[in-house]
């Protein structure tokens, strides 16, 4: 199959899942468009970007893409935290006027991304030691 490096951990038994790499390609195809298009106004790309999420995390948990639950777990979990870093977006735009304000809820939204990248990295590398782990005791 010419695709299926694209269906790797993705269930593919039902449509809605089959469709996963085409809705996740389209909706960085749409963040790009409306991060083009609303680029003067910031609160509205904010909650353009809130929309999107929101959609796509409804999406996630209906449909249950991947194979493994820990994967679909930290799937669920990462969109969850971008829809909040999406609400905490809010406090960076012309919502508060204040310069200083903005700057620090600026810095605490790095520093969470920080945190999921940790947690993220995390899992990789203890997934990959236990496959590591697994296929060294069977050989």
């Amino acid at each position: 199959m010419k695709f299926e490096s694209l269906y790797i951990g993705v269930k593919t038994e039902k449509w809605h899942t089959t469709i996963y790499p085409a809705i996740f390609l389209f909706r960085r195809f749409i963040l790009v468009i409306v991060a083009t298009f609303f680029q003067n106004t910031k609160s509205w790309l904010v909650l353009a970007f809130i929309q999107m999420q929101m959609f796509y995390l409804m999406y996630l948990f209906v449909s249950k893409v991947k194979e493994d639950k820990m994967e679909n777990a930290l799937e669920v979990m990462n969109e969850t935290i971008l829809l909040f870093f999406g609400y905490f977006m809010i406090f960076t735009t012309d919502f508060i006027p204040m310069v200083n304000i903005q700057y620090y809820y600026g810095w605490v939204l790095v520093y969470q991304i920080g945190l999921v990248m940790f947690i993220d990295y995390s899992y990789m590398f203890a997934n990959t030691c236990y496959v590591a782990f697994v296929v060294k005791k069977h050989q």
